[in-house]
């Protein structure tokens, strides 16, 4: 597994700030997101570290992400990239 500070070289490395800011996130933003990836709920939602319930929730519009959902989304909105590194069901799909 990496460290912590790899992963913060990695997204040092693709440009995202601390400024970097996304708009509130929709139910359509965030099932556009996770389509992108072709990742299914339950895969997204362990990317995410949320539970399937959450993601779910999201995409019907029940529940709008917040606090560190919200930068994780904005994270992998930015770097999608990275975030295969992140998802062991996309980097399967690589290998």
């Amino acid at each position: 597994m990496r460290n912590a500070i790899e992963v913060a070289d990695d997204w040092h490395d693709a440009g995202f700030t601390a400024a970097g800011v996304h708009e509130p996130w929709t139910a359509d933003a965030v099932r556009a997101l996770r389509r992108s990836l072709d990742l299914s709920q339950p895969e997204f939602a362990a990317l995410l570290n949320v539970a399937v319930a959450t993601v779910r929730g999201w995409e019907q519009g029940q529940r709008q992400p917040a606090g560190p959902s919200v930068r994780l989304l904005d994270m992998v909105a930015a770097a999608p990239g990275i975030a295969r590194k992140w998802s062991p069901a996309l980097a399967e799909r690589a290998a």
